[in-house]
This record gives structure tokens, sequence and C-alpha cells, in this order.
């Protein structure tokens, strides 16, 4: 889309059709208002918006989109001044498909976090850094009894700092093997 200083578009393409329904003729000369609204509840939010576009040449966001049929969308809007300073440029995407699979990620880790902690054995989940560091990233109760290590404190040490010798004794190649 391409505003002028008013907010009101003046330019836009056949993806805001798809997007939120409306023909061209229906949005050019309305304000942007009738495509997003913003999400901030920070009453200093227009001043900082400004003072990125300034600072930076362009400010990027998350908006509510309404649709023409009343549906909201969440989106991300890139705005960029206009080199004549007579308004801005703005890239608008849904972001709804990327937030769904954000969802679903979170509640598989949280999902796998209770498995990790219920399993009567003791595990340790590790995470290969090439060429050859194995970094610790959760474990569960049973394996601190086992190995007696605080996997709090241990979050994020190499194998071979919570094993000392497993290197020369060629254990933490086994492992990468």
């Amino acid at each position: 889309l391409v505003n002028d200083s008013n907010r009101e578009i003046r330019l836009s393409n056949s993806t805001i059709k798809r997007m939120f329904g409306y023909e061209m003729d229906e949005i050019l000369g309305k304000k942007t208002d009738l495509l997003y609204f913003d999400n901030q509840k920070n009453p200093n939010y227009n001043s900082e918006f400004h003072e990125a576009l300034v600072k930076n040449g362009f400010h990027i966001g998350i908006a509510t989109g309404r649709k023409k049929n009343g549906e909201t969308i969440p989106l991300e809007v890139i705005t960029a001044h206009l080199n004549n300073g007579q308004g801005d440029l703005l890239l608008i995407r849904d972001i709804g498909e990327h937030m769904r699979i954000l969802k679903a990620l979170d509640e598989s880790r949280q999902t796998s976090k209770e498995i990790v902690q219920a399993i009567p054995a003791g595990l340790l989940i590790y995470q290969f850094e090439p060429p050859d560091r194995l970094i610790l990233l959760d474990g569960n109760p049973e394996a601190e009894k086992i190995c007696g290590i605080d996997i709090e404190k241990s979050r994020g040490k190499e194998f071979d700092q919570l094993w000392p010798h497993a290197r020369e004794r060629r254990v933490t190649e086994a492992y990468l093997n």
C-alpha cells in the first residue's frame, strides 16, 4: 500500500483484495484504519513509531487486520517513509498461519517436556552443535538422581564439561557416532 501524509490510501495491489476482500475502488482514498488498527496499548507508541521511522527509515509492527466481512487477522506491517515525505509505503503480511505454527510448536514442546518429566528412567536431552559438541538442553528428575547433576545449573553446558573424562574414554565419540 502507499498512503499519503493523512494516512489515506493512494495506491494498492491485488494482494489487498485477496487478503481483505476489498476491491481497489473501495479502499482508494480511505484511511488505512479501514484495513487495520494498531494493537499498541502503550500511550507513547505513536512517538516511538515516528522516532523509529526517522532514525531507521522504517518501522516493523504488529496490528490487527479487519477484512471486509468483519473477520480480524493478525498482521505484520512494515512502514517506510516515501522519499518525497508525502506519505508512506506499507508492506502488509498476514501472519495468522505463522502464529498458529508457533502456538502448535509451543504446545508440542510443552507436551514433550511433560513426557520427559514423567519417564521413570533417567533421561538427558542434548543438542548436537558441529563439529563435535553436545549441549545439555534438558533432563528429568530421575536423571538428576542417577547422575548427581542439577539440570537447571547444568543446562547449556557441554557434555565434556559435565563428564570430564568422557572424551578421553571415547564416550563423547560414541554418542556423536
